[in-house]
């Protein structure tokens, strides 16, 4: 009886993983497809000549708010990243659940370098590359 627990909860945990994966990747394909269009907006002004303290103030601040949710993301990513590495290939069932631990590592790894990408402003590459080297050298301190 225990050992049918113990494989439900098995069962349960990669599951989890799988749809938290899943939520992960969807809400990032969101943020990418409306960062595609405000990046669109703000290379038009600046090709119009405005200045950087014009496009912060760009439709009431929303590059401040785009920059926190990329943050938000990287940060969901990491985490997300450790949890399948700590998890998912615990008390492996099939080649099929490695199979899928693998597919989501590498989607969520491809979503967290386009995030990166997508946000082009100079400023806001230094900040992220900032936020993630802290990221990891925090993660490395905790262990």
């Amino acid at each position: 009886m225990k050992n049918s627990i113990n494989e439900l909860i098995k069962c349960y945990r990669n599951r989890t993983i799988n749809i938290i994966a899943t939520l992960y990747l969807l809400i990032s394909l969101i943020y990418l497809y409306f960062l595609s269009k405000l990046n669109k907006e703000l290379m038009n002004l600046i090709y119009l000549g405005k200045n950087d303290f014009e496009l912060i103030k760009f439709k009431n601040y929303i590059i401040i708010t785009y920059f926190f949710i990329a943050i938000g993301l990287i940060a969901s990513s990491i985490f997300l990243l450790v949890y399948i590495f700590k998890n998912s290939f615990k008390d492996i069932k099939s080649g099929w659940d490695v199979i899928v631990s693998i597919i989501f590592i590498i989607l969520v790894i491809l979503m967290l370098l386009a995030i990166i990408k997508f946000i082009t402003i100079p400023i806001f590459k230094i900040i992220l590359s900032v936020a993630f080297v802290g990221g990891v050298i925090i993660y490395g301190l905790s262990n």
